[in-house]
């Protein structure tokens, strides 16, 4: 008896070890070799990039930002992109969070995205409010399939998608268009 007692207790220790094990594997945090381990991060982050003049010609800050060394690419927590410093007008855009490709040629931003182009002290020229928006940074392209909704003086424009290309100060609504023009009295 005491033989088949010591049997069953050493099989119940057995299996109790290999859940635990097992546990322990799923509960742990992703090693490095999975790529979900970053390998530095920075807070108050900004980068300046210069135009071939060597004249400011873009600037990216965020909150928070986090590197990953096995994709070479990086997370960002409340990101402004601005692009056109240059320029007396330059475009603007910030996001809840977004992800930058290990060329910096994509930028990714997601959730509630507000892009605008500054105006003077009166504030911006045009406000466009959408959703999860891919910047090419290269080009100065933006582009979503997300509702969006443009703001400006003459009035306010809704549509599904939009492409907007910065050079040319221009913001396309793709799909399902509808537009209300404003008249000022005066």
């Amino acid at each position: 008896m005491t033989r088949w007692v010591l049997g069953v207790l050493l099989a119940l220790g057995a299996l109790a070890s290999g859940w635990l094990s097992r546990y322990l594997e799923s509960s742990a945090p992703p090693s490095r070799a999975e790529g979900r381990e970053p390998d530095f991060f920075m807070t108050d982050f900004t980068t300046v990039a210069m135009n071939p003049q060597g004249v400011p010609g873009r600037e990216l800050q965020a909150e928070h930002v986090v590197h990953f060394a096995d994709t070479d690419t990086e997370e960002l927590t409340l990101p402004r992109l601005c692009f056109r410093l240059d320029q007396p007008n330059p475009w603007c855009v910030t996001s809840e969070r977004g992800w930058v490709s290990s060329d910096e040629e994509t930028v990714h931003l997601l959730g509630d995205v507000h892009l605008w182009r500054k105006g003077g002290a009166d504030g911006s020229l045009l406000d466009v409010y959408t959703r999860d928006v891919t910047v090419l940074t290269r080009t100065e392209q933006a582009h979503t399939d997300a509702a969006a909704r443009i703001v400006g003086s003459w009035g306010v424009a809704t549509g599904i998608g939009l492409v907007a290309r910065l050079p040319e100060n221009q913001v396309d609504l793709l799909s399902n268009v509808k537009t209300r023009y404003e008249t000022k009295n005066r």
